[in-house]
């Protein structure tokens, strides 16, 4: 099933440039066959003015099998329903998401996770964090994140930046401070 119609939402590759062997595509053989790309897809506003921000998420899997007729399919992993409820994020939208690979995540998250920052939440700029586990196909909202605490902000960038061969870091930033995104609050 596809996500919400919406605009605002998170665009995120399940894709690792810096892997040991060349760059390589998260794979889940319940979702898709070896060599399919992942796109995980959140978030976003279902109406104008920048409100009725959304839960809804979906992951795109993009088969290349053939590059001159690539085929995509929108799924979502059966581990993320109990019963007839599907692990959702925050509702929110105009928010960062960055996939982290299993190397840089312990055992904490043994095959990798995608962190979504900030955003706007409840029409507001927000600087909480929701965190899909790979492994389990579940969302955790407030996942305890290190360092000092960023100032909320939406409209911003993401990058994860790897420090060693099993350490990273991800980096938000800048973004905007206000309700009207994206022209509002403080750059």
């Amino acid at each position: 099933r596809a996500p919400d119609v919406a605009y605002g939402q998170s665009v995120t590759p399940l894709f690792d440039e810096w892997a040991e062997d060349g760059p390589e595509t998260f794979a889940d053989d319940e979702i898709a066959p070896a060599g399919t790309t992942l796109v995980i897809i959140a978030g976003g506003h279902r109406a104008g003015g920048y409100r009725y921000e959304t839960r809804s998420w979906a992951i795109l899997a993009i088969d290349t099998e053939d590059p001159d007729r690539p085929k995509a399919k929108w799924v979502l992993p059966a581990a993320s329903c109990k019963g007839t409820e599907v692990s959702r994020p925050t509702a929110r939208a105009w928010h960062q998401a960055a996939y982290v690979p299993a190397r840089f995540c312990g055992e904490a998250h043994p095959r990798g996770c995608v962190v979504a920052f900030g955003g706007n939440v409840s029409a507001q700029a927000t600087n909480s964090v929701d965190v899909l586990d790979l492994a389990t196909w579940q969302w955790t909202a407030g996942s305890c994140i290190g360092g000092k605490e960023p100032q909320p902000r939406n409209c911003g960038a993401v990058g994860l930046v790897q420090l060693s061969a099993t350490e990273a870091r991800v980096v938000f930033g800048p973004g905007g401070a206000g309700s009207d995104v994206p022209r509002g609050g403080l750059d």
